[in-house]
């Protein structure tokens, strides 16, 4: 090498993000909720306040995995809700939401099933479980069983399970997706 030549070279090389993406649809009846678990996983807080959703977006990683929530509108309740339809048409997982102090909110669970045209995983989860339970465990466990899974309990207020439930998503979640290849650039200075 010259002395008193400085060379600079610009390297850049590309690679392809194979990063997993799982997105996931919560379902329910308003008031149960949804947006209290996903905040809590996502903030480590709690809402005090009902602010009925109208539909919310949302991106996480965890586990290597970078989940895509969409938080559905429980006023959303008549089967040809259009919005509902699409949405779970791109998801990889539904969440089936009720709260343990109402009885009502898991019945509606298996209306909110016949639209799941795909069959694809589901997780079902009870919230509010530090709550008095108002749930018929015959209802409970009549629903677990058309459904082909067993209830998850969880606490947004507690805050209980959340980060267990996320876990949960992202496990079953992962037979149906599929890596999505995203090429990103770098480069480096090499003086």
């Amino acid at each position: 090498m010259l002395p008193g030549l400085t060379i600079y070279f610009l390297y850049f090389f590309f690679y392809i993000d194979t990063m997993e993406r799982i997105r996931v649809a919560f379902v329910g009846a308003p008031k149960v909720g949804k947006s209290a678990v996903i905040h809590q996983f996502l903030s480590h807080t709690f809402l005090e306040d009902y602010d009925p959703t109208i539909e919310d977006f949302f991106q996480a990683q965890r586990n290597g995995v970078v989940l895509e929530i969409v938080d559905l509108s429980g006023s959303l309740l008549r089967p040809e809700s259009k919005f509902r339809q699409e949405a779970l048409a791109f998801c990889h997982v539904v969440v089936f939401m009720f709260c343990m102090n109402d009885g009502e909110s898991l019945s509606l669970i298996n209306s909110y099933k016949k639209e799941d045209k795909r069959n694809l995983p589901l997780v079902l989860v009870g919230n509010k479980m530090d709550n008095k339970w108002r749930v018929c465990p015959h209802e409970l466990r009549n629903v677990e069983y058309e459904l082909e899974t067993t209830y998850f309990p969880v606490s947004a207020k507690l805050p209980v399970n959340i980060d267990q439930l996320f876990d949960t998503i992202i496990e079953r979640g992962k037979s149906t997706a599929e890596p999505e290849e995203e090429i990103v650039s770098k480069c480096c200075w090499i003086l």
